[in-house]
């Protein structure tokens, strides 16, 4: 049940006719609804109670359309034609909640009060019968079980058969007249005695149902002036204070990031870069250092490789470089599942952007993957992985996932049909 719906259509009603209407509600009446007479006297008596006693009703019995109980001509004049299918001439209950319908009808018409579509509208003037006070008659009527018994004779003796028929009125269930009934009734203030003052015992047990399920509706702080702003005063401090904690929460991580995992890489990085431009000098210095000794070069040699093959190893099995480049690769692949937009292509271009890491010359290459670069202004020969090959390959797959997804629901959309 579309409860915001419901309750909308009470607003719209008590703005429109809230100082046209009185907040008493009109009780059931046994009349002869099979008499003609009777039951112009009937919608007279509704008429009234609306307000609309300077106009004429002329109600009649008549066949209608499938699933239409009543009809009534809407127009601007003192005499309003209503007719009742003749079907529902013998149940006073049922032809009192079409006139109540039809009759309402006509009170919305004459104060321009109308929503679209259709459907929408006659849900409206099923709420506006409760909302004038005619509820009582629109709950009692809306559902009616007619219960009828057969006896044929057989071989074996008399066999009785009971067939029940329901006959439903109104474009609202029972349940959706019930609940604006009793939401009325709390707005209004009605105590329960006289909320279920005659009405019929399945109503009854309808609306207790109503109050238990839906009794976050029904009460009386709502009525409170101040309501609003304190609800809307807590809801924003709440919400406020949670998106604070939040941020407070991703700049703490942001801060340990920047301050501790992103300048601990960048200090290594520029350690490791000045150890290696000091071996190599190093390195290199000792290739020109020749000597005529063939004895001394045989030593240096062997120390040379030695000290080389050391420094390979040592940075081979550097732990920290490989425990850094790991934690830092499954960070970037885990975001770039959980935050695809970061895959977009102006956001992976600053990665073909660098600097020469020896004078700091800023640099751009076209490359998608690793290259050897070789610095211009200081002939610094180094690697770079620019990464985008990487990235745009998942972006690749992301694209291509949304669109399997697409296929597997349009294909379960036609093999449904």
């Amino acid at each position: 049940m579309n409860v915001k719906s419901l309750i909308e259509k009470i607003e719209l009603l008590e703005i429109k006719l809230g100082n046209k209407t009185t907040n008493k509600n009109i009780q059931p009446f046994v009349f002869n609804s099979s008499n003609v007479i009777e039951v112009q006297k009937a919608g007279k008596r509704i008429a009234e109670h609306l307000g609309l006693s300077n106009l004429i009703f002329v109600i009649t019995y008549s066949s209608q359309e499938k699933n239409t109980a009543g009809h009534i001509n809407l127009n601007f004049d003192n005499e309003v034609f209503i007719e009742v299918d003749s079907m529902y001439r013998n149940d006073y209950e049922i032809v009192l909640a079409i006139l109540a319908h039809e009759i309402c009808h006509k009170l919305l018409y004459l104060n321009n009060i109308k929503l679209y579509p259709d459907i929408e509208n006659e849900m409206l003037t099923d709420a506006a019968t409760i909302y004038t006070g005619l509820g009582k008659l629109s709950l009692n009527g809306c559902e009616k079980q007619n219960v009828t018994s057969k006896t044929e004779p057989t071989y074996n003796g008399n066999i009785t058969t009971t067939t029940t028929t329901t006959f439903k009125i109104g474009y609202m269930n029972r349940i959706q007249f019930a609940f604006i009934y009793k939401f009325i009734c709390k707005i209004r203030k009605i105590n329960q005695n006289d909320m279920f003052a005659t009405l019929n015992s399945d109503v009854i047990s309808e609306i207790q149902k109503i109050s238990s399920q839906y009794n976050k509706y029904f009460n009386d702080t709502y009525f409170h002036r101040e309501f609003s702003n304190d609800l809307l005063s807590n809801s924003l401090n709440n919400e406020i204070l949670m998106k604070q904690k939040e941020f407070a929460k991703l700049l703490k991580n942001t801060r340990i990031i920047q301050t501790k995992i992103l300048n601990y890489a960048e200090e290594y990085y520029k350690r490791y870069i000045k150890n290696l431009k000091n071996n190599l000098d190093v390195f290199r210095k000792h290739t020109q250092n020749t000597s005529y000794n063939n004895q001394l070069q045989y030593v240096k040699n062997v120390l040379f490789q030695d000290d080389l093959i050391n420094y390979v190893e040592i940075n081979k099995n550097d732990k920290e470089l490989l425990n850094l480049s790991n934690s830092f690769e499954k960070f970037i692949n885990f975001h770039n599942r959980i935050l695809p937009n970061l895959l977009i292509k102006n956001a992976i271009d600053f990665l073909k952007t660098f600097q020469c890491p020896i004078c700091h010359k800023e640099m751009k290459v076209s490359a998608v993957k690793i290259v050897k670069i070789n610095c211009p202004k200081c002939n610094h020969s180094f690697i770079v992985d620019t990464g985008t090959s990487e990235m745009e390959k998942a972006l690749k797959i992301k694209k291509q996932s949304v669109f399997k997804r697409m296929i597997t629901k349009v294909k379960s959309i036609f093999t449904k049909k």
